[in-house]
């Protein structure tokens, strides 16, 4: 049985659900549907009634459509910003890039929580070409604000992410290049190698230290002797220390990996065999 408020807090999202499916009945062609639907969607996010918003956002992740998300985008900074952070987590969840444009827009707002919303947007929603600005923002801000582009930086997906990343570090200035680094170690850019053992040597310190880090994460062992050669040839005791960590913690795998490689020849001496017969 519903309680009395929970039957009040339900009636307009209710309501607003019947008028839309009333609307796909009544309206001649889907087009006409889809436009009737998006005016008393975007209505219902104007309304002071904050229930009626929370309706109409949760039919927002709903209406598919490329036209949708453009008539919604548009009306976005329309909304007071309470009604944006909803707007911009709903458009996030549709994962349809034609918003990007105005959640890009959305991060230059006055308002904190409509800043930190649309670079969590763009977080589901950027491409490459949004990591020098997400690497920008984290270097230059603080906070809630910093945190949601950091994330976002780190959560981006697409096949030229990575690249992207890498390609920004030689022309960036030391503050953006340390959260480029970051995001090499927190997305596991093991192509990124090569890279770092240059930042290593780079002339600001945080720079150096923070390269020194991200490479006790994504060297391998084949990279030992390079990581080595590096550390042999560092100045500062305080970079000999971080690149010393470094060159222990890759390693710490070599060792693990001869330790386990010792104990299949000795329990299982025909599983290396085998497994040296399997197609790579």
């Amino acid at each position: 049985m519903i309680r009395p408020s929970k039957r009040v807090y339900l009636l307009p999202i209710l309501v607003l659900g019947a008028m839309v499916s009333l609307a796909v009945v009544r309206t001649a062609t889907a087009d006409e549907a889809n436009q009737e639907i998006i005016n008393m969607v975007i209505d219902a996010l104007k309304s002071d009634d904050p229930d009626m918003r929370a309706g109409a956002i949760g039919i927002v992740r709903e209406i598919p459509g490329p036209e949708v998300t453009q008539a919604l985008a548009r009306e976005l900074p329309n909304l007071e910003a309470s009604g944006q952070v909803q707007l911009l987590s709903a458009l996030a969840d549709r994962g349809d890039a034609g918003a990007l444009p105005a959640v890009i827009e959305a991060t230059k707002s006055k308002a904190e929580a409509v800043r930190v919303a649309a670079l969590k947007a763009i977080g589901q929603l950027g491409n490459a070409a949004i990591v020098p600005s997400l690497a920008q923002t984290a270097a230059k801000t603080g906070g809630l604000e910093q945190k949601a582009a950091r994330e976002s930086l780190y959560r981006l997906r697409g096949p030229k992410i990575d690249d992207a990343i890498l390609e920004a570090l030689p022309e960036a200035s030391p503050e953006v290049m340390v959260e480029l680094i970051r995001a090499v170690g927190e997305r596991n850019i093991t192509a990124g190698v090569a890279t770092l053992l240059k930042t290593a040597k780079h002339e600001d310190r945080k720079v150096r230290s923070e390269s020194f880090k991200v490479l006790r994460v994504v060297a391998r062992p084949d990279d030992l002797p390079a990581l080595v050669n590096l550390t042999l040839n560092l100045a500062g005791a305080s970079d000999r220390d971080g690149a010393e960590k470094m060159v222990a913690a890759v390693e710490s795998i070599v060792f693990l990996l001869a330790v386990n490689l010792s104990l299949m020849a000795d329990h299982a001496p025909g599983m290396i065999d085998v497994c040296s017969t399997l197609p790579l």
